[in-house]
């Protein structure tokens, strides 16, 4: 978004209010627990279809130039947005607090010592970056995460004999996952039966109105917190952008 959009302070990616709304789209079944669980996600193959059709709406948005209409939101629905937003990203992050399939609460020592690794985290994050000339050279995101693994690893787990969740516990990486590829060629993809999902889906009037609605439903979403977030990092950095 930097290096081929309008406006630096950006980036590309799954935001918190298209990922709200994705998740309604998609249903997840999976048997088994852990890393031998097999989970197969419904309605995969219409989300596909319908990222399409938002994204050649977005084309068409972009060409006619009409997003200079966001000047016409009044500044009470931008800090709304805003802080909306912020309350879903925040709510967001109480998910790893629960473990297990039903979504119990962690209790006891791991609970604290995972309270303690996210204001660790935090603090670094907010205060690395007064430190002089070292805190304008290194990223206080890498001394967060770094600072975070020595205390999980000598603190919690040599010293106290515990342990929290790493990102393995969580989404383990193996060769197929390390890197993300296009749907494609991702060996987790059968394309064959998705693409016959995908015809069958076009083929009924049901279908295709579900692709279209959940295509405009994500067009909307998406362009209308792209540009609000536009705006927010304009008034922050006080550089105007071509809209």
């Amino acid at each position: 978004a930097t290096a081929l959009g309008n406006r630096t302070g950006l980036i590309s990616g799954v935001t918190g209010a298209v990922a709200a709304v994705v998740s309604t789209y998609i249903e997840k079944k999976c048997e088994g627990h852990g890393h031998d669980a097999h989970c197969e996600y419904i309605g995969a193959e219409a989300l596909f279809l319908s990222v399409l059709v938002a994204s050649v709406l977005m084309f068409l948005f972009a060409l006619l130039r009409l997003a200079s209409l966001i000047q016409l939101v009044p500044t009470p629905v931008m800090i709304g947005f805003v802080n909306g937003l912020a309350i879903v990203i925040g709510l967001a992050q109480l998910h790893p607090f629960q473990m297990g399939p039903g979504h119990t609460w962690v209790t006891g020592k791991t609970a604290v010592f995972m309270a303690i690794l996210c204001l660790l985290a935090m603090i670094t994050m907010e205060f690395f970056t007064r430190v002089p000339v070292v805190g304008k050279l290194i990223p206080s995101s890498l001394v967060a995460v770094a600072s975070s693994v020595a205390f999980e690893f000598l603190i919690v787990r040599l010293a106290f004999g515990s342990e929290t969740l790493t990102v393995d516990d969580v989404a383990p990486l193996t060769r197929d996952k390390a890197f993300p590829l296009p749907f494609w060629i991702d060996s987790r993809y059968d394309m064959a039966t998705a693409t016959t999902k995908a015809k069958e889906l076009l083929g009924s009037a049901e279908g295709r109105t579900t692709v279209i609605t959940q295509g405009v439903t994500l067009f909307i979403v998406a362009t209308m917190e792209n540009l609000m977030t536009t705006e927010v990092v304009a008034d922050l950095q006080k550089t105007p952008y071509d809209g």
